[in-house]
Order: C-alpha cells, then structure tokens, then sequence
C-alpha cells in the first residue's frame, strides 16, 4: 500500500467493525465515470438507498474525497 494508507494492524482490526456497518456488500455499482483525475461512481444498496462517490488520484492510489447521499439514478 502507499505510506499515507499504512497503519498499525491492531489499529486497522478494531475499526473494521464499525467500517463494515458502513458498506453493504450487496451494493450495486450503477455508473462510473473517469474524468482525468477524479471518478464519479454511482451505486445502489439493495435497500434502495442510493450514493455517489468522487474518488480522486493521489499518486498510484484512489482515494475517497466525498460522499453524496440520496442521488437520483435513472432505472
């Protein structure tokens, strides 16, 4: 991994419950889109709850710069 995403591994498996709680693991992935350095991904949970991801390139990584709520998709 790239320095700035290393952590202790102790550190890394107490938080991975409450990440877990955060992402449901039969998310759709509905749109994605590459705009030079930053990419809009679209997904759909199957509770119908909807988000939009900006991930932006940091060297050889993506990392997540915002989440956005409740997006409208089409179909």
């Amino acid at each position: 991994l790239d320095p700035s995403l290393r952590m202790d591994p102790d550190t890394w498996c107490a938080q991975l419950e409450t990440l877990a709680r955060q992402v449901d693991p039969g998310f759709q992935v509905r749109r994605a889109v590459l705009e030079g350095e930053v990419a809009v991904v679209r997904i759909a949970n199957p509770d119908g709850a909807r988000q939009s991801w900006e991930l932006r390139r940091a060297a050889r990584s993506w990392r997540i710069f915002r989440v956005t709520r409740g997006v409208e998709l089409p179909g």
